[in-house]
């Protein structure tokens, strides 16, 4: 699933329906438009702090792998959402890890294992 996600603030659609389109064979695209109620759920299920928003991601249903896109999607072409679509399904783009951040110390008797 390709996904636009959107926080408060709207953002201009047609690129996006227009890339679905050409990518239709690629997945399922969705413009999802939070409300102060789901944001947070969100925020939680894809790793991000709310400055992060909108985004344009992609979640593989088979692995729950999330990928995030690098150009914020005010920035999106056609051209660009063709390029994340291929990365992803090619398998070219890596995933996003989800993990605590690492710790300033870790030299104690208990290590805390971290994804980096």
């Amino acid at each position: 699933m390709f996904a636009l996600i959107q926080g408060l603030d709207s953002v201009d659609t047609a690129v996006f329906e227009e890339a679905a389109k050409a990518n239709e064979a690629a997945g399922v695209f969705a413009n999802v438009k939070l409300t102060s109620e789901s944001r947070m759920s969100m925020i939680t299920l894809f790793g991000f702090e709310p400055e992060d928003l909108p985004a344009f991601v992609a979640l593989t249903p088979e692995n729950m792998n999330i990928y995030i896109s690098d150009v914020k999607p005010a920035d999106q072409t056609v051209t660009t959402i063709n390029k994340f679509v291929s990365d992803v399904t090619s398998g070219a783009m890596k995933p996003k890890l989800l993990s605590a951040p690492v710790p300033s110390s870790n030299d104690g008797v208990v290590k805390e294992v971290v994804a980096t």
